[in-house]
This record gives C-alpha cells, structure tokens and sequence, in this order.
C-alpha cells in the first residue's frame, strides 16, 4: 500500500497512520483541560484512549 492510497482510505479527520499486522492503523489526537486524547479509528469507529502525556506517542 502507497502513502496515496493510504490518504485515500483513511476517515477525513486522521492526523497519523500506521501498520501494525498488516493492517493500517488511524490516529487522531486532542486536549481537552489538560487531557491529553488519542483516538484510535477500530472497526469503524473512533476510540479514546487518555494519555499521561504526548511522549506517549511514541510508544504507538
């Protein structure tokens, strides 16, 4: 799969991708009060998960 055909598939508000397993993963991330959200788009919908911080990320 190519980076255009990635953009092509992924829900309109994905900021970051990546493949894990064969799959391409969709993320999506905001701050809410001094929430720090990452949303993951799983089986068509979006799932929030709250982080410590945003060096969280990296983990992914």
């Amino acid at each position: 799969m190519n980076i255009e055909d990635i953009r092509i598939n992924a829900p309109s508000s994905a900021k970051y991708f990546r493949e894990k397993n064969g799959k391409t993963i969709y993320y999506k991330t905001a701050m809410i009060g001094s929430r720090h959200i990452l949303y993951r788009y799983e089986n068509e919908t979006w799932e929030e998960t709250t982080l410590k911080d945003w060096s969280e990320l990296s983990e992914l």
